[in-house]
């Protein structure tokens, strides 16, 4: 419930903002993020490199064909969703939609990247 508000939040303050400014935050994060998330990588230990791996993963795939691709269907899904209502809303929201969906797979495949270390720790001594 709290992270759901937390959404509604964001997508009501993106709502009122310009639409150079959201796209300067949307990139501004993700470029935070990925700097973030690299740093981990290089300096983490255990499950925190682990995780790091796991949503580094899943951001820089966006970059590709498939993951941008996929990407671009998230934003089509909640056009169709729309109905065609709100689509001066859907404009202003499916630059921060992406990246929601993006942060939520990260965080997702990072957990599992924990979880196959976990794994794979305890059964390589075998």
């Amino acid at each position: 419930m709290i992270g759901m508000t937390g959404i509604a939040a964001i997508f009501g303050t993106m709502a009122v903002m310009p639409y150079v400014a959201i796209l300067l935050l949307v990139f501004v994060t993700s470029y935070a993020a990925t700097g973030v998330l690299t740093t981990g990588v290089l300096f983490g230990r255990g499950d925190q490199r682990a995780f790091c791996i796991g949503a580094l993963v899943v951001v820089l795939s966006s970059w590709t064909p498939t993951g941008g691709g996929f990407l671009g269907e998230v934003v089509n899904t909640f056009d169709w969703l729309l109905g065609g209502f709100g689509m001066a809303l859907a404009t202003y929201l499916e630059a921060g939609l992406k990246y929601v969906v993006l942060a939520i797979l990260a965080m997702i495949n990072g957990w599992l990247c924990i979880r196959a270390r976990r794994y794979f720790e305890r059964h390589s001594s075998e």
